[in-house]
Formats: C-alpha cells, sequence, structure tokens
C-alpha cells in the first residue's frame, strides 16, 4: 500500500503557478490551478523532456521542447506536437525541408499521458501518493 510523502509547501506554488519538486527520488511538477494542486511526473509523454520548463496556461501546460499541450488536471494530451519558426523569418529551403521531414517523423511519436498523483494538502504541506 503506498502513502503520501511530503512534496512541498502551499505558500511556494502560488495560484496559476508551477514548481518542480523530488519527492523520494521521483521528480515531480507541482501546479497550482486556482487554488487546487496537482501532481504529475515532471516529464512530457511525448520525448521526455523537463515540463517544469514549460508554460501553464490555466489547465494547460505546453511542453517546452514541441510544444505538446496537456491538461494537468487529467493528464490528458490535448494537442500534438509542433515546431514553428517566428514569425516574419524566412528560412532557406533546405531547412524547411529539414523541419518538415523531422515533423514527419515525430508526428509519428506516441504521445504518453501524463503519469499523475493524487494529492492532499494539510496545514499549508503538500503531500503526494507515489504509486
Amino acid at each position: 500500500m503506498s502513502t503520501y510523502v511530503e512534496a512541498g509547501n502551499l505558500r511556494d506554488i502560488p495560484p496559476n503557478h508551477m514548481r518542480r519538486v523530488e519527492a523520494e527520488g521521483v521528480e515531480l511538477l507541482l501546479a497550482n490551478v486556482d487554488g487546487e494542486i496537482h501532481a504529475c511526473r515532471d516529464r512530457c509523454g511525448h520525448q521526455n523532456a523537463p515540463l517544469s520548463m514549460g508554460r501553464l496556461d490555466g489547465r494547460r501546460i505546453t511542453c517546452p521542447l514541441h510544444a505538446a499541450v496537456f491538461d494537468i488536471a487529467t493528464g490528458e494530451n490535448l494537442e500534438g506536437v509542433k515546431l514553428a519558426t517566428p514569425q516574419g523569418v524566412e528560412l532557406p529551403k533546405q531547412v524547411v525541408d529539414m523541419f518538415s521531414k523531422t515533423m514527419e517523423i515525430i508526428a509519428k511519436v506516441k504521445i504518453d499521458p501524463l503519469k499523475k498523483y493524487p494529492v492532499q494538502v494539510t496545514d499549508g504541506k503538500i503531500r503526494v501518493r507515489l504509486e
């Protein structure tokens, strides 16, 4: 039977922010979505990038590597990967061809849902059940 372990303090994660922590050797991402704390493995289900380096917008967390989007509350993948060039930048044809081929390959890589963990908040302490 798994038990809850301390993973952080509520005061360290203001609403609509996230934070990378480690609990019992497990890399976790804690996210405060409008006062509700969510915990998942701090790794994208696409290519293992650290989600804590990404962007949190409501319940949507965007991977910093290929912009895959997940629902932090459910772990569900909402949008696949994307590669984009800055607006107004024109790339040589060879570079565009290379990126096109890369995206063709990347699109075939399976995107797993986020590994979610149950959370309890008691007396300002965030506890996570590591299963």
